[in-house]
């Protein structure tokens, strides 16, 4: 009988148990220790010191035998979710594709700063262009001088395409940007802020008229910034 409420003999049982199964594991295998387990524990019980048990090898950093525990869980999402929670990104992401959960292993991916890999697993154009878009402000904020126009020019180029094949104007304007900041462009900081008047997208019309206002080194005031942003100036 599992106890629902914490008591002290509850805490003392889960602590025994505990190391009966830890002893059990230092004294055989994994598969031979997983046949006996069943004559000692309940299924919640297992559960518990199974985490515990995983803890323990992710703290001593015994990583494969930490996922050898995992793959003995009966839940695949506890075992997941435990990676995934560890920053174990990569474990998490081949549990997710064993499972055929492809589109959670793309948005795993994506959520931890991997888009360009990201992008192999979740085949929509609009998902793509977010990656590509993602991955080029990533690499202009944090790449090297030398390194930094590969990578932001070549994300930001395809999820321009991308964006034109799903009519999203929001995104090409974005992309625009990205390409007018970093090619000191006058045409590419134009067309953002036409594309994002269009979509009235305030914020981003503003940031194109600035970016066209340090590009072109034009007088302040001949630069025409949306009417409401003015305005607020007022």
């Amino acid at each position: 009988m599992v106890l629902l409420f914490p008591t002290p003999f509850s805490n003392f049982h889960h602590i025994l148990l505990s190391f009966s199964f830890c002893c059990l594991f230092s004294i055989f295998s994994y598969s031979v220790a997983s046949q006996l387990k069943q004559f000692l524990f309940f299924e919640g019980e297992l559960r518990l010191l199974s985490f515990l048990l995983v803890c323990s090898y992710f703290s001593s950093g015994r990583l494969d035998e930490m996922v050898s525990v995992l793959e003995g869980l009966p839940s695949t999402n506890d075992r997941i979710l435990f990676l995934e929670n560890h920053g174990c990104v990569l474990e998490a992401m081949e549990a997710l594709v064993d499972e055929g959960r492809y589109t959670d292993a793309g948005n795993l991916l994506s959520k931890n700063g991997r888009f360009i890999e990201a992008v192999k697993f979740v085949h929509t154009k609009s998902f793509a262009a977010e990656c590509f878009l993602s991955a080029a402000r990533c690499a202009q904020n944090h790449a090297c001088f030398n390194e930094r126009r590969d990578l932001v020019e070549g994300s930001a180029e395809r999820a321009l395409e991308l964006f034109e094949d799903c009519n999203d104007e929001n995104g090409q304007a974005q992309c625009l940007l990205i390409l007018a900041r970093l090619n000191e462009d006058v045409e590419d900081a134009r067309s953002a802020r036409e594309l994002f008047k269009i979509v009235n997208n305030i914020c981003g019309e503003v940031e194109a008229c600035l970016e066209l206002f340090t590009i072109s080194n034009e007088d302040v005031a001949l630069v025409d910034f949306p009417g409401v942003f003015v305005t607020s100036l007022n």
